[in-house]
């Protein structure tokens, strides 16, 4: 397997007052690391299960890393890259590493990653009291999302969707690109390929009017992303209901706040706010010109 090091010596206070040195390590993350990045994740409470990292990694095979010290593995993160557009997703580092250097160490390894691909401009979504992290680095905060959650029920569609093939995934791409300004077109075939996953859309004489995808982890379904023409509010709403009358158990759907309807259409559905999310970038803010919601919290 092939290693991405890189070595820094770290000066960081210890809670005695003194000083330490401590050689952290950085490392690709691999299959055999997918059980401690999900365990360092719930105990955050992110709900997170291995098929996770395997779905960050499959994406972005060299983006995922591990964090070391010296033996232990001690944090993570994931990103990704549409081009000019990259995202941070999965920051964790264990709680007695923290303020030791540890994870601007593994932010600031992600980011050149990043920027060696060409990436111009860097997402990520905060909790609200680590926003003045993030500034440190340069993120400015953009637009607020609710993390809404809960067991759905079954509407029927008013409007009718079909299922994408695999071999749509380049024009759907293409359709996604004029209103979030990044081609994601892997995304989309990651989506399409993965088992028990799935993309529906909406198509008229006029073209695509909208889709939302739709990735199933165990009991838990992630809703997004979902792309809609913004004169078809009903179509957006029928993409939704599609999904929700197929899946079982809960899901999970990341809406900017700013989206009112979708908001009181999904609380109408059974979700409700869990908690509340900042949309951040690092470079040239990019404003989607559609109906929208997040594909995740990893990946924008």
């Amino acid at each position: 397997m092939t290693v991405h090091k890189f070595y820094a010596l770290v000066k960081a206070v210890c809670e005695n007052g003194s000083w330490e040195r401590s050689l952290f390590e950085v490392k690709r993350m691999g299959v055999s690391d997918y059980a401690f990045a999900v365990e360092l994740a719930n105990r955050i409470g992110w709900n997170m299960v291995e098929a996770d990292f395997e779905f960050a990694s499959i994406l972005e095979p060299e983006g995922c890393f591990v964090l070391h010290d010296g033996s232990k593995r001690i944090g993570v993160a994931t990103s990704v890259c549409y081009g000019n557009l990259g995202w941070l997703g999965n920051l964790a580092v264990e709680e007695n590493s923290r303020r030791h250097g540890a994870g601007s160490l593994l932010l600031r390894h992600a980011l050149d990653y990043l920027r060696g691909k060409g990436v111009q401009t860097v997402g990520l979504f905060s909790y609200m009291w680590l926003t003045r992290y993030y500034a440190q680095f340069g993120f400015e905060a953009d637009v607020e999302f609710a993390v809404m959650h809960g067991k759905p029920s079954k509407p029927k569609p008013s409007v009718k969707v079909n299922q994408v093939s695999l071999e749509h995934a380049s024009s759907l791409a293409r359709f996604d690109e004029a209103f979030y300004h990044a081609y994601r077109q892997k995304l989309l075939q990651a989506i399409l390929s993965r088992e028990n996953s799935f993309i529906y859309a909406c198509c008229k004489d006029e073209g695509i009017l909208g889709y939302v995808g739709a990735k199933v982890f165990g009991n838990s379904t992630e809703v997004g992303p979902l792309v809609c023409r913004l004169e078809h509010a009903n179509v957006a709403f029928s993409l939704l209901k599609a999904v929700f009358s197929r899946i079982t158990g809960e899901a999970f759907v990341y809406v900017p706040k700013k989206e009112v309807a979708l908001i009181k259409l999904l609380t109408r559905l059974g979700l409700r706010e869990s908690f509340s999310v900042v949309r951040m970038f690092l470079g040239t803010r990019v404003s989607e010109t559609c109906i929208y919601t997040a594909e995740s919290l990893e990946r924008g």
